[in-house]
């Protein structure tokens, strides 16, 4: 992918392949007022398949017929990816909840356990062995079941006790679990602090031979400042989802991920770059959860310009106001015009769409956009619209 960026960015350097782990079908449906059919979600796996995601998440089975339906019907899919689906390692129906979800016949049967007290309300030092004794039960029965192991210990960023945080990831270790995820859950870890974590749990996990995989959320913000933090730290799979959809604020935006390791740090991810574009506006229909204007990467309007600063660099040289080149990833650039709007600005413009506009009449349509944009707020002008406006001054 062709970049023009700093010199100050560090390299990330890896050299066995990184997974990327969707989490969409799950995680993107507990965005509040998203939903996805069953035929919806079998679509955006043959997608995600297509663009190259190494694996995807599907669901929490439970004991839901309708849920179980659901993994099976995903994991019967022809397919390269491989399938997960989750369930409660703590639950009362676990191991019957395991059983069912091995018939769907998923790749990697994962069961998350609790890295705090928050999220475990009977903590305490007889339930912390308790829970233990439980990782080792349930990553031995996932693997007797044939299958993939990982284990999850969520919120891990809030945990009280390094010491206990090492014995869990022990416990799935020598029990045979071949992943262990270290989620931050509630999105309350900062770069350094999740860096931090994330060798913590690789130097143990490493004692094991088990891959370390990392989960973040966007509720301050940090999700992709994390996300690479885990990385640099030597995380071996990272979750993501289309367009950061996902529990409060979300998570890490798939299209922000691979474009950063491309695009920074040359890393190849094996996705279909120009594809990422098509891949957002495709969930932004099946989930209702419309994609912000301003969202990166993939938003309407964020490579778009109205100043005739940027403007006029932009048309010297294209990397002027943008370090990536939007066609690199299925997107493009557009002019928009409203109060920063000069004269310079509307002859780029008629050049570009091969317009031929009556200069005398510039000084009314600056005033008309000055107008337009104030009577109608959130209203774009972009080019389409701009000739509308201006269709009776042709000469």
């Amino acid at each position: 992918m062709e970049h023009h960026l700093g010199i100050f960015n560090q390299a990330y350097k890896r050299q066995a392949p990184l997974i990327l782990c969707d989490v969409t079908l799950r995680e993107g449906e507990q965005t509040p007022g998203a939903s996805f059919t069953l035929e919806e979600k079998e679509a955006l796996v043959r997608l995600l398949d297509e663009i190259g995601i190494h694996q995807v998440q599907i669901a929490h089975p439970r004991l839901n017929e309708r849920a179980l339906e659901v993994c099976a019907r995903v994991c019967a899919i022809p397919k390269k990816l491989k399938t997960e689906i989750m369930s409660n390692g703590m639950w009362e129906h676990t191991f019957e909840a395991i059983d069912r979800a091995a018939q769907c016949n998923p790749d990697i049967i994962h069961s998350y356990f609790f890295g705090s007290r928050y999220q475990y309300p009977a903590w305490s030092p007889q339930t912390r062995l308790d829970m233990l004794k439980r990782i080792d039960q349930v990553a031995g029965y996932i693997k007797g079941k044939g299958k993939i192991c990982n284990i999850s210990l969520l919120d891990t960023p809030r945990t009280d006790d390094i010491d206990y945080l090492k014995q869990q990831v022990a416990a799935a270790g020598k029990a045979g679990a071949d992943r262990i995820r270290v989620p931050d859950t509630v999105g309350v870890c900062d770069p350094e602090g999740y860096y931090a974590l994330v060798s913590t749990v690789k130097e143990e996990a490493e004692k094991y031979g088990m891959l370390v995989g990392i989960h973040t959320h966007n509720d301050f913000g940090l999700a992709l400042a994390n996300t690479l933090a885990g990385l640099r730290a030597g995380a071996d799979l990272v979750d993501c989802t289309v367009n950061g959809l996902g529990d409060r604020a979300g998570n890490v935006a798939l299209a922000e991920l691979v474009v950063l390791l491309e695009g920074f740090y040359d890393f190849h991810t094996g996705i279909d770059v120009k594809r990422l574009k098509e891949t957002a506006l495709f969930v932004e229909a099946i989930s209702g959860i419309k994609i912000p204007a301003n969202q990166p990467l993939v938003g309407e309007h964020v490579f778009s310009d109205e100043s005739e600063l940027h403007n006029l660099c932009m048309y010297a040289d294209r990397h002027a106001y943008q370090g990536i080149l939007p066609e690199e990833f299925g997107a493009s650039r557009k002019m928009i015009f409203g109060k920063l709007t000069t004269e310079k600005v509307l002859d780029m413009a008629a050049e570009r769409a091969g317009k031929s506009i009556d200069r005398n009449c510039y000084p009314h349509i600056l005033e008309m956009l000055y107008d337009f944009v104030d009577q109608n707020k959130g209203v774009v002008v972009t080019e389409e619209l701009l000739w509308k406006m201006t269709e009776h001054m042709d000469r």
